[in-house]
């Protein structure tokens, strides 16, 4: 009913009902950013993807389809051959980024199709990318809001993004349609 679809568009226009759906969306993350079986060559996307660039790409991904992003990036770490991210800085990360972007366009697993569309919604990261919103500096990802305050880059290169304090990943179910 139109009715209700105008109340939830309202809602939507509250900055309040904002906030809680941004920190619904992050909460997502739980899910998968941290977990060692959702990442690659025995590293978890916290430690492969740690630009706010990446993390949103990853994150939209995730929403579409949560079973592809382990893939996809598996593949990406390996079109590049950078396999170990304790070695990466910035430039290292976005190689893989634009060989992931190139992969989860046309990826397919049994009866579920590719992203979709995976060029558009990547287009719009990248406006906000463009724009200065978010980063693609190595590190600059940050979950919990309150650590923008006390954080300072180290010179360590890997800049990994630690998971929020409390967490427990038995938590938090992995949200795949199907296995790996």
């Amino acid at each position: 009913d139109a009715e209700w679809a105008f109340r939830f568009w309202l809602a939507g226009q509250d900055p309040n009902v904002q906030a809680v759906e941004i920190e619904h969306a992050l909460s997502r993350l739980l899910t998968f950013y941290w977990k060692a079986d959702q990442g690659v060559n025995g590293f978890p996307l916290s430690q492969i993807i740690t630009s706010e660039y990446g993390v949103a790409l990853i994150l939209d991904n995730h929403v579409n389809r949560p079973a592809f992003v382990k893939p996809c990036i598996e593949q990406a770490m390996q079109a590049t051959g950078l396999q170990d991210p304790r070695r990466w800085g910035t430039t290292e990360e976005q190689r893989v980024l634009d060989a992931y972007l190139q992969i989860r366009v046309s990826y397919k697993h049994g009866y579920s199709g590719p992203m979709s569309e995976a060029m558009r919604r990547a287009a719009v990261t990248q406006r906000y990318l463009n724009s200065g919103i978010i980063s693609n500096q190595r590190g600059s990802f940050i979950y919990e809001a309150n650590a923008v305050a006390s954080r300072s880059l180290s010179s360590d290169s890997s800049h990994f993004v630690k998971p929020p304090a409390n967490y427990e990943e038995a938590n938090y179910p992995n949200i795949t349609p199907f296995g790996d």
